[in-house]
């Protein structure tokens, strides 16, 4: 409880400070997803090179069976790092077809992959680039 105060703390000083995302995974880990969906638009938008922001945002899209929107988040760290092959496994596994993230713009018409995927491996998107 402690430490969600001090987050609070920390994002209501500064919205684009990276507390942003840790605090929006644990209402997301709580389901509050409202909450963790403004945190994230908040944070982004002061600090759209938070990675791990986008992560999560991806993550409440996922869980609320939005994949076109948790897919838009993974391209987009994709085309920060397309060497990370976690991000490629994960956009390959929920849109099969390299199309459909990459050039179509009707999301809506996008195939989601039967498999399941897990965003812990997304964890090592924090190797990447620790964000301040």
């Amino acid at each position: 409880m402690d430490r969600i105060l001090e987050l609070e703390a920390l994002v209501l000083a500064d919205p684009g400070d990276s507390a942003f995302a840790e605090l929006a995974d644990i209402y997301r880990r709580g389901g509050d997803y409202g909450g963790a969906l403004d945190l994230c638009y908040n944070g982004l938008s002061a600090n759209p090179a938070c990675h791990l922001g986008r992560v999560v945002l991806a993550r409440v899209f996922y869980e609320r069976l939005q994949f076109p929107f948790a897919i838009r988040e993974l391209r987009e760290l994709y085309l920060l790092d397309p060497k990370n092959i976690f991000v490629s496994k994960l956009l390959s596994m929920l849109s099969p077809s390299e199309e459909h993230y990459f050039g179509s713009s009707d999301s809506a018409a996008c195939p989601m992959a039967q498999a399941e995927f897990s965003f812990q491996e997304l964890a090592a998107i924090d190797l990447f680039e620790k964000d301040s």
